[in-house]
């Protein structure tokens, strides 16, 4: 379930467990397109992700950080993690 930490919020979360890996997939393609998408769109920025693998938690947890370096000498690191929850646990009941 993406889960932004800087003042948003959660997302729903498909009911069904195929969707939800779905959503877990494309989160996943998408954070690993980051770093070249940066590097194009900024040619002045070096980026690099890291695959931290899957974490041994609850939910299956997968964790990427992706470090960008800007030629004048800025540095940033973004934490990317996305959860894959298993069945039943589709998030709060909608009303």
């Amino acid at each position: 379930m993406p889960r932004a930490y800087r003042g948003g919020g959660t997302g729903p979360l498909p009911e069904h467990e195929a969707g939800r890996r779905r959503l877990g997939s494309r989160l996943t393609k998408n954070i690993k397109s980051c770093a070249a998408s940066i590097e194009k769109a900024n040619p002045e920025t070096e980026a690099a992700l890291k695959d931290y693998s899957t974490l041994p938690v609850e939910e299956s947890t997968q964790v990427h950080d992706l470090h960008t370096v800007i030629s004048w000498g800025a540095s940033d690191i973004r934490l990317f993690c996305v959860c894959s929850p298993s069945a039943g646990t589709a998030g709060p009941s909608r009303p």
